[in-house]
C-alpha cells in the first residue's frame, strides 16, 4: 500500500513539472500581459457616449444614473458611492445640473473630476456662453459640438490616451447638411434643452414650454408661446421621451401640430453601439 501511494505521489509531481507548464504557462503569460483599462464614470448617459467615444475600447465605461431619471433630482446610493470611489476618472456635468449629487462629487480628489461645464468657458465666441433662458447658462453641453469635443480631449489627456476627434468636420457637415431644409422652420420644444444644438446648426430657436430644469413657464408666457407660434407658423412639438407629455399633448392640439420624439439623451440606444456622431 505504502508503494503504491509512493508511485502515485511520484507520478503526479513528474507530470505536474512535465506537463503544468502546457496548462498553466500560457493562462499566466495572457494574465501577464492583459492590460489594465482605466474606469471612466459617468453620472448621465450622455456625457459615457462623448467618454466612451473618446477612449474608444482603451477604457471601461460606466454611467451611475438611469437615462429616464432627472439629473435635477437624482439621489446617489452606496453602491454608485463604491463604484465612484474606485473610478480612475469621474465625469460630470456640474452642481448646477446635478444638484443633489454635488456634493459627493465635489468631495473626491480633484484630479480625478472632470466638470463639463467649466469647458464652456473654453469658447471662441461669447454667445455660447448666454444661451439659455433668462441668460442662465445652459447645462445640457453634450448637444454643443465645440464643448463635446473639449471634454473627449481632456479626457485622453487626463489618461494619456491617444488622440481622437469624436465628431470631425466631415460628420459636421453631414448633420448640416441633413438639417439644411430645417433652418428656415419655427417649432415648439417641450424643455428648454437644445440650445446649444440649434446654435451649432444655425437653426431657428424654439418656443419652449417649460424652463432649462424642466419647471412649467407661467400662464403669461404660454400665451405668448402660442401666439409666436402662430405667427412663425411652428411646424410640430418636439417632446423628450423622459418628459411628461401633458402639457405638450394640449399645446399641440390647440394648434393642431404633430408631436415629434427627440431622444435627447439617447434613452433608445445601447451604449456599446454608439458614437457621438450618431
Amino acid at each position: 500500500m505504502i508503494k503504491k501511494v509512493i508511485l502515485i505521489v511520484c507520478y503526479n509531481i513528474t507530470f505536474f513539472f512535465c506537463c503544468g507548464p502546457l496548462f498553466f504557462t500560457p493562462l499566466s503569460s495572457v494574465w501577464a500581459h492583459e492590460p489594465i483599462k482605466p474606469v471612466v464614470v459617468t453620472t448621465t448617459k450622455p456625457m459615457a457616449i462623448i467618454a466612451k467615444s473618446a477612449l474608444g475600447d482603451n477604457a471601461t465605461v460606466e454611467f451611475i444614473l438611469p437615462p429616464g431619471q432627472s439629473p435635477h433630482d437624482a439621489v446617489i446610493t452606496v453602491s454608485v458611492l463604491n463604484k465612484i470611489a474606485a473610478a480612475d476618472m469621474v465625469l460630470w456635468i456640474g452642481p448646477s445640473f446635478e444638484v443633489r449629487v454635488a456634493k459627493h462629487l465635489l468631495s473626491i480628489p480633484k484630479e480625478k473630476l472632470l466638470t463639463g461645464m467649466e469647458f464652456i468657458y473654453q469658447t471662441e465666441s461669447q454667445n455660447e456662453q448666454n444661451i439659455g433662458s433668462n441668460n442662465e447658462i445652459d447645462p445640457h453641453i453634450w448637444l454643443s459640438p465645440k464643448i463635446a469635443r473639449r471634454i473627449a480631449s481632456a479626457l485622453q489627456e487626463a489618461l494619456n490616451m491617444p488622440e481622437r476627434d469624436i465628431f470631425t468636420e466631415k460628420q459636421f457637415i453631414a448633420v448640416a447638411n441633413l438639417l439644411e431644409s430645417a433652418k428656415d422652420q419655427y417649432f415648439i420644444s417641450h424643455h428648454d434643452s437644445i440650445s446649444y444644438f440649434v446654435d451649432a446648426f444655425s437653426l431657428q430657436p424654439p418656443f419652449t414650454l417649460r424652463n432649462g430644469m424642466g419647471g412649467k413657464r407661467g400662464a403669461r408666457s404660454q400665451l405668448n408661446l402660442r401666439s409666436q407660434a402662430l405667427q412663425f407658423n411652428a411646424r410640430c412639438v418636439l417632446v423628450e421621451p423622459q418628459q411628461g407629455y401633458k402639457d405638450a399633448s394640449r399645446v399641440a392640439g390647440d394648434l393642431q401640430l404633430p408631436l415629434v420624439k427627440f431622444d435627447v439623451q439617447a434613452m433608445g440606444r445601447d451604449l456599446k453601439n454608439i458614437n457621438y456622431a450618431d
